[in-house]
């Protein structure tokens, strides 16, 4: 990074005007390097310089912005793209999107998104077609907000659509659910993947057995634990202590040191939550030699 850039001051040194390309060049060179005020500037040069910005520049400093989590930023600079005629693309209109997602700001995340289906960000080029990477980044930042309801309604998007869903779309649209007390949805959801003829991942098991684990489905959980396995799907902490303390709350004491056991074989790392389930199905099961 810092030799290209040098070589681009060089340019500006030696009274050589830049075009498009060179800044484009320079400006995703920032983005890799997560550069996003050096990007910044460079669009600032750009645009100084009367230098004609196109989508490759602007979108490649948006997502700089949106990995330095400045969402306002990676907003002002689509403006600048409608405000200089640059047709929006769905590169940019994603990342502007995420940059939301990870600072929390769900509402300007799904203004975005709707906006793809109504208008054009002021480009002046037609509608951006929806797809599936837009689609989870506007669900994950409902995910991130514990706004289920919008994620629900987002994922109706897809199922009407015909825009086809993957992993990571359940995995936002099942977390949201959990998150927010609402494990019937979060478990019809995930017996969807199925039916979708997606393979559930760790992320997806995860939320789905804490899931049971409050709504007080042992068996539910058992059965996807036995799934994981079946699958050869890692598990984690996270599933591991789901599925102990759904065994531990229904009395299930023999299920949940089984579980506690094999955790341990596995080498999964255990936590404070693990080992006070175990301890308390001990207690439960008059096992009070091996809670010691």
């Amino acid at each position: 990074l810092q030799r290209g850039l040098q070589l681009f001051c060089m340019l500006a040194e030696c009274s050589v005007r830049a075009e498009t390309i060179t800044f484009s060049a320079a400006i995703s060179a920032c983005e890799k390097a997560g550069e996003w005020k050096k990007a910044l500037q460079l669009v600032n040069c750009m645009l100084q310089s009367q230098v004609e910005v196109n989508a490759i520049s602007i979108g490649a400093a948006i997502s700089a912005c949106a990995k330095g989590g400045q969402w306002e930023k990676s907003l002002h600079l689509l403006g600048v793209m409608g405000q200089n005629k640059v047709a929006c693309n769905k590169i940019a209109l994603g990342a502007a999107i995420s940059a939301c997602e990870k600072s929390g700001r769900w509402e300007e995340a799904l203004y975005m998104f709707h906006s793809t289906s109504h208008a054009d960000l002021e480009a002046g080029t037609g509608l951006l077609e929806v797809d599936t990477v837009l689609v989870n980044a506007a669900i994950s930042s409902c995910e991130k907000c514990s706004e289920w309801e919008e994620a629900l309604q987002l994922f109706n998007v897809v199922a009407q659509s015909g825009i086809e869903a993957n992993s990571i779309t359940f995995n936002a649209a099942i977390t949201a659910c959990e998150r927010c007390c609402e494990w019937d949805k979060a478990l019809d959801l995930f017996s969807a993947v199925a039916q979708r003829k997606l393979e559930p991942n760790t992320i997806c098991f995860s939320a789905a057995m804490s899931s049971c684990e409050k709504a007080g489905k042992w068996e539910s959980s058992l059965h996807l634990m036995n799934s994981m396995v079946w699958k050869k799907v890692e598990s984690n902490t996270i599933t591991c202590s789901a599925t102990i303390s759904a065994c531990e709350k229904a009395g299930k004491w023999e299920h949940a040191l089984q579980l506690f056991a094999q955790m341990l074989q596995r080498n999964v790392e255990t936590s404070t939550i693990t080992f006070n389930a175990a301890i308390s199905a001990c207690k439960k099961g008059s096992e009070l030699d091996k809670a010691d």
